[in-house]
């Protein structure tokens, strides 16, 4: 894509040459030469070297006649009061033998004069670069009859296949690229839409800015408030077209944003997150009102975001449980400190998630929470209520299972329990056998298996009401998909009676297999469940209860 410098206006010139220079270096400051320039109409600051562009629209010869190098002499004297260590002359023509050696001679008076960046150059540079020639320079209808060629093109049938797509992707692609000289454009195609992508061309492009205007209403307020919390601190807000009153669009008009996002649908706004010098590792702890350390956990902060007031830290714990956010407001010069729980505990080992637990639920009125990054330490109070109080059951029933996998000396993850009261019971009942506790197994009525053999026996033993004792050597608790070998324990109950004796002797005759006898529980009783001592006799008459 040519540009014809013979025609083209000085101002435009000017623009153009800018915006080239300043997409080749983009730390470039452009010069406001309403005022004079100074001898510079780019310059460019790095690593401590000062470079100066003057850039010349002249499309005439450089001789003395037409007064065109006297002007070039006159801005290198004032480009030479800035020091530069370097100065380049960019102007739209390539030189003549005689016009190259009065450039040339230009360094005797001069040491930083560099190169004549010729009609060449600049040729080359905009090739690489068409965007900004269609931004600046080339009116829409000089390009119609391209753009008709495309656009039958685009309305083929796909014949040849995949390559046929992929060179109508790669057309749109270039199309896109030329839009917008500030933004470049990515685009992806999936079954739920197009998704559209911006990025800046270069290092000082002014931001775009979008401003969400919502309607007013009870049903916004909630939407309201969180928008600000992003716009403040960062982080991500999803905004449903119904709550929606306008978008403000400030900056690069030329992609039309404005049209690109009406419509139905959810607008979303996240700010970028920036994991620059992360990960962190952290101290999250709980002091007591005195200030002694009640609890501490180390934690990993990821990443943080920004906003309008102030910034927030993301961190989570090892589990990722624990989900930390550190807010500091550098308006009202407040850091505050907030803990959430994501997920579920399940399918980790109870000996790593019990600290964290721990750390929660003394997350209560009188005291206060800390995280220590290094030698700094930030504290937050903790509000009204204990948070967490809720997860102090959940604590028990991890350290019960702790206890019972270091007696056993057998560990596996916590089993989904939800609410499997069945689950929980026996993970509790379990801890507390280990413990030498009676656990209170029934109020009865209770059913045990009779061996056939043993029916005249069991009969002789209970013709009156009276204690019950029976033992099973191999009683096993089942917590998830794992089994527990409990070993010899004992069924006991002070006051009960044989509620079935008449037909006991029957069964057995007639259905040994299924010999059944049936205890009640007299008084306000239980039967308890005990482990058995080792030395302890055993009842040979019963088996265990189903």
């Amino acid at each position: 894509m040519s540009v014809d410098f013979e025609h083209l206006p000085e101002p435009t010139y000017a623009t153009l040459l800018s915006a080239l220079l300043h997409r080749i270096h983009p730390n470039a400051e452009i010069i406001d030469g309403s005022g004079g320039d100074g001898g510079r109409d780019v310059q460019v600051c790095e690593n401590g070297r000062l470079t100066i562009y003057e850039l010349k629209s002249f499309n005439g010869r450089l001789d003395s006649k037409s007064g065109r190098r006297a002007q070039v002499e006159s801005s290198l004297r004032e480009a030479a009061q800035h020091q530069p260590d370097e100065w380049f002359l960019v102007v739209p023509i390539n030189h003549t033998p005689s016009e190259l050696k009065w450039f040339n001679g230009l360094r005797g008076d001069y040491s930083f004069v560099q190169r004549w960046r010729e009609r060449t150059w600049i040729d080359e540079q905009l090739s690489k670069h068409p965007d900004l020639v269609r931004h600046f320079v080339t009116h829409p209808h000089t390009e119609v009859l391209d753009r008709l060629k495309e656009l039958n093109s685009e309305k083929a049938v796909l014949a040849g296949g995949i390559p046929d797509l992929l060179a109508r992707v790669k057309t749109l692609e270039e199309r896109a690229a030329e839009i917008s000289p500030n933004y470049g454009i990515e685009f992806n195609s999936t079954r739920l839409g197009v998704e559209i992508g911006l990025f800046p061309k270069g290092s000082a492009v002014q931001p775009i800015r979008v401003t969400p205007v919502l309607k007013e209403g009870e049903d916004t307020k909630r939407t309201q408030e969180a928008l600000s919390q992003v716009l403040d601190f960062g982080g991500r807000i999803e905004i449903p077209d119904s709550h929606l009153d306008a978008l403000q669009i400030e900056g690069a008009p030329e992609l039309d944003l404005e049209s690109a996002l009406s419509g139905e649908g959810t607008i979303e706004i996240a700010s970028i997150d920036d994991d620059t010098g992360f990960p962190i590792t952290a101290m999250l702890g709980v002091t007591g009102p005195t200030g002694k350390p009640i609890a501490q956990l180390a934690v990993t902060l990821t990443h943080r975001t920004s906003g309008r007031r102030g910034s927030i830290i993301y961190g989570t714990d090892i589990t990722g449980y624990i989900q930390i956010t550190m807010q500091t407001d550098e308006a009202a010069q407040k850091v505050g400190i907030n803990l959430t729980t994501r997920g579920r505990l399940v399918g980790v080992l109870p000996t790593t998630v019990a600290p964290a637990l721990h750390l929660l639920v003394n997350l209560e009125p009188g005291h206060t929470s800390t995280l220590r990054i290094g030698g700094h330490t930030v504290i937050s109070e903790i509000p009204n209520g204990a948070p967490f109080n809720n997860l102090r059951d959940w604590l028990n029933l991890h350290e019960d299972l702790i206890a019972i996998q270091r007696y056993f000396s057998t560990y596996f993850p916590m089993p989904d329990v939800g609410v499997d009261v069945d689950v929980i019971n026996t993970i509790r009942t379990t801890r507390r056998l280990i413990d030498n506790e009676s656990v209170p197994y029934s109020k009865g009525p209770v059913t045990f298996s009779v061996y056939p053999e043993k029916v005249g026996e069991l009969l002789e033993l209970v013709k009156s009401d009276g204690a019950l004792l029976i033992t099973t050597d191999n009683l096993t608790a089942s917590i998830g998909d794992y089994e527990i070998p409990l070993g010899k324990c004992h069924y006991y109950a002070g006051n009960t009676r044989l509620t079935n004796k008449e037909e006991l002797q029957r069964t057995a005759r007639e259905d040994p297999d299924n010999v059944k006898a049936v205890f009640e529980i007299l008084g306000d009783q239980s039967i308890y469940l005990t482990r058995a001592h080792p030395d302890g006799d055993d009842a040979t008459v019963l088996a265990p209860p189903p």
